[in-house]
């Protein structure tokens, strides 16, 4: 769905991690991830997933390979191969209250693997704005340190911080 199909009053409960959910933040997030070229800004490691005609695609799902070593027909080695899932986020290295997630210039957002980004998030104060003026008075969320999403926990809601909501921060 695209923000624009919403009520006015479903635009103003939208917690932060709901507007990542939208259609014009997919859009976004696709193209960013594409400049990337599915690679995390930070330490190279490559995507896992990539989009192809629209659809998300995995790649390094777990395989099989038989083997036959010794030449004989039934004796074969079996290798399970399970490469380590590697999604990107996209970070925006500042925030600004009065702009929508996708309403940032590109240059702005940078592919992250999940690893990075909570690092970013958990060793820099990313800088926060309203119309343009740095906030001095917000207060981080202790439990995902700004970045609205726990990694530990993506197997629950998606792995969104259940302190802040996705929020990420709370004004003083």
């Amino acid at each position: 769905m695209k923000y624009s199909e919403l009520s006015n009053d479903d635009k103003s409960n939208l917690t932060y991690s709901q507007l990542l959910g939208l259609n014009d933040w997919q859009v976004l997030r696709k193209k960013i991830i594409n400049r990337d070229n599915y690679i995390c800004s930070i330490c190279s490691k490559e995507s896992t997933e990539k989009y192809i005609s629209g659809d998300l695609i995995h790649f390094g799902s777990p395989s099989i390979h038989f083997y036959e070593p010794s030449g004989h027909e039934k004796d074969f080695k079996l290798e399970l191969i399970i490469t380590k899932r590697v999604s990107l986020h996209v970070h925006h290295t500042y925030y600004d209250l009065s702009n929508l997630p996708w309403q940032y210039p590109t240059e702005s957002l940078q592919s992250l693997c999940a690893e990075c980004h909570q690092n970013i998030h958990d060793t820099t104060d990313i800088p926060v704005y309203r119309n343009g003026n740095l906030i001095d008075d917000i207060k981080t969320c202790s439990r995902c340190n700004g970045s609205g999403y726990i990694h530990q926990f993506n197997y629950h809601m998606n792995g969104v911080c259940f302190m802040c909501n996705g929020d990420r921060y709370y004004l003083k």
